[in-house]
């Protein structure tokens, strides 16, 4: 082993004192690393006096002994610098500069008392940013598997009666929600939680905070700011902490449990906790009375989501390599931020089973256009299936017309990715029978062109707008732009059906493009399919939310009025012909009341839904579709070869035999193999070239 190289003490200036720092010391410049798997430590010295002196050691990355920081780099600026120098009472040798937030970390990990050993590993520190950066990134994922704890900062402190109403809170919680931290592991999924928070041992605070919010305002201010805060949405945190021994959770300088604090996360999304706090802080403007982009286009149920994803194996004392491959990670973690696009792969390859597979070597030189379009090649011919294409085209693929359009390009912010349906509820359905060997996708020659075999089946006539629904719908508020969302989903819905005949038939092949999973409720009679029982449930909703819109339209509104009657007509028509099929009772529609024996469905049914960032369309054939991004009239949906779980609506280049991606599609009537009920793919499946 290469023996340890000099220590070298730093100096790091408190803000104060930057003015007096020498402006003829220079930058620092980092030795070499005397090996490829050598990293270095800091080591925090106490000081009697504002400065932070510390010392940096070269070690091998397997001998432990320190721990990791994670935490936020904020802003590129680095009013801040370590000063350099050869020993504790040596001379200066440069400076590095640092950003305000680790300048403050190391304040805080100097100071705080429950850290009694002061050995670190920070990457701002510890990398030469300049010359280290590729080598120290591929060896991540073992610098926070070796690290002995780590350490997650939730930011400086703020007064102590604040710092210390939230920490009680924290604790208590903790400790009366706890009974339920077992059913939660097994359950696995945040969401199917949610489901089934009513099952839990524990589903209301203690009476005695319950009966008195007022006087814990100020401790779920900080339980929300702490839980939320901009460390929260850090991508690469979530590497950090899967494959951490031991978490600890720093605010200022006090070392809180870091499950804790997680728990306290989700426990608002379950609403055992009351989610007006999340809600204010989230839409807290900044000083110039704007929401960062990281706010304004993602909901704080993503960041519950991803806490969870990580609590749960933590509590199970799981770590190491993760089962999900890395095109699962890169979309179940794509609401969080990174600084740099090809993080997305990079901050996610130590938890990615399939990464010694795909033989990934970070590379910042190359430029992200070229790395995704090379991942993508990769991805398509070391899987066996079409699933790279399915996760690349969630993504905004058609935002550059000269880039591949199967090809990875950039993430639409998170409020606008399309939903795409979780492999646990598709599996069901296979409109394609089988993946057939030898026709694995092939590349033109200079890897522009993707040729797979497949065939086209259906063609979009009435195409509708992409639905999004408002940052407000997610957060469960009914202000003015759920209603607009609201309307323009029923708006879709209603022109669809107006087109095709609102009858119980066609509610059903509505319903079965959105609801994949249609055995998430048992039927109620016994007798129907789970798509008839869906459209049960499909009218029941329709009704509530026109209901809810009609109660917030404005009465001089002549645009809403022609919108409300063809609904009514549509909901109408639908009553009628369940009516006579004895689905629904004639007096089903006598008030605006909602009987309490439906009231489930209506509050469980927007969860089943798969619809945001997504459109609908009529087809040619008389079906209707289901389609990732935004279909037009003309788009064409296809079976692909290696592609079993529905459709890809594909896009006709003008005067060339070649297609761009729209996305992946949900096709009514076709999702069960009716394709090639009388003949064989080799025999009904051509090349189809997508540029």
């Amino acid at each position: 082993m290469p023996a340890i190289q000099p220590a070298e003490t730093l100096y790091v200036e408190k803000d104060s004192d930057l003015a007096a720092i020498d402006d003829d010391i220079p930058v620092y410049k980092y030795p070499p690393l005397s090996g490829p798997d050598r990293i270095r430590t800091l080591e925090l010295h106490a000081t009697d006096s504002d400065t932070i002196e510390c010392v940096l050691r070269e070690v091998g990355v397997l001998e432990n002994g320190y721990q990791a920081l994670s935490y936020v780099w904020g802003t590129d600026e680095k009013p801040a610098r370590a000063l350099v120098r050869d020993g504790p009472d040596g001379n200066t040798l440069g400076y590095i500069p640092l950003t305000a937030n680790v300048h403050r970390t190391l304040q805080d990990l100097r100071d705080a008392p429950g850290i009694p050993k002061k050995t670190f590993w920070i990457d701002q520190i510890c990398i030469d940013q300049v010359g280290e950066k590729n080598g120290q990134v591929a060896m991540m994922g073992s610098i926070y598997k070796n690290a002995d704890r780590v350490i997650f900062y939730g930011g400086a402190a703020r007064d102590d009666e604040f710092e210390t109403q939230g920490i009680e809170l924290v604790r208590r919680l903790d400790a009366h929600f706890s009974p339920n931290y077992q059913a939660m592991y097994e359950i696995k999924n945040l969401f199917v939680a949610y489901q089934k928070r009513h099952t839990l041992p524990v589903q209301h605070m203690p009476d005695d905070i319950a009966q008195d919010m007022n006087k814990h305002a100020t401790a779920f201010q900080w339980l929300a700011e702490v839980g939320y805060g901009e460390w929260r949405q850090r991508l690469w945190m979530v590497q950090e902490q899967l494959l951490a021994r031991e978490l600890g959770f720093l605010r200022g300088p006090r070392l809180l449990s870091w499950t804790s604090v997680a728990a306290a996360t989700f426990c608002f999304y379950l609403r055992f906790l009351p989610p007006s706090y999340v809600f204010d802080f989230w839409e807290r403007p900044t000083n110039d009375h704007t929401l960062p982009p990281a706010k304004r286009w993602r909901s704080p149920w993503d960041i519950a989501s991803s806490v969870f994803s990580v609590w749960q194996p933590q509590y199970g004392a799981m770590r190491g390599l993760g089962s999900s491959t890395l095109l699962e990670n890169i979309y179940v973690y794509q609401h969080l931020e990174c600084r740099d696009l090809r993080d997305r792969v990079y901050s996610v390859l130590a938890i990615s089973s399939d990464t010694d597979r795909l033989e990934i070597v970070p590379d910042y030189l190359r430029s992200p256009a070229d790395f995704f379009h090379e991942l993508s090649v990769k991805l398509l011919r070391v899987y066996d299936n079409m699933y790279p294409l399915y996760v690349a085209s969630c993504w905004d693929n058609l935002l550059d017309p000269s880039y591949p359009s199967w090809a990875f390009q950039t993430p639409h912010p998170c409020l606008l990715r399309p939903h795409l349906v979780p492999f646990r509820i598709s599996n069901a359905v296979h409109p394609y029978p089988a993946f057939t060997p030898g026709n694995e996708p092939r590349f033109s020659e200079d890897r522009s062109v993707l040729v797979v075999k497949g065939r086209q089946v259906d063609k979009a006539t009435l195409a509708m707008p992409r639905i999004y629904f408002a940052k407000s719908v997610h957060l469960g508020i009914f202000d003015d732009s759920a209603v607009a969302s609201f309307s323009g989903l029923l708006g879709t819905w209603t022109e669809i059906l107006a087109l095709l005949g609102a009858t119980f038939e066609n509610a059903c092949s509505l319903v079965s493009t959105f609801t994949p999973d249609p055995t998430w409720a048992p039927p109620a009679t016994g007798i129907r399919s789970g798509y008839e029982e869906m459209a049960t449930h499909f009218w029941w909703y329709f009704r509530h939310i026109h209901l809810g819109i009609e109660a917030n339209r404005r009465p001089d509104d002549q645009d809403g009025e022609l919108r409300s009657r063809a609904r009514e007509e549509v909901l109408s028509a639908l009553k009628n012909d369940m009516v006579r099929l004895g689905l629904l009772e004639p007096s089903s529609y006598a008030d605006d009341i909602l009987p309490d024996e439906n009231r489930w469905m209506v509050t469980e049914f927007p969860g089943r839904m798969y619809i945001h960032g997504r459109s609908f369309a009529a087809t040619r054939g008389g079906r209707i579709c289901n389609v990732m991004n935004e279909v037009r009239e003309g788009d064409v949906m296809v079976a692909l070869q290696g592609w079993s779980r529905g459709f890809f609506a594909l896009r006709p280049v003008d005067g060339a035999d070649v297609f761009r991606v729209v996305g992946e599609a949900w096709v009514s009537g076709l999702m069960g193999g009716q394709v090639y009920n009388e003949s064989s793919p080799a025999e009904l499946d051509v090349d189809i070239q997508i540029v």
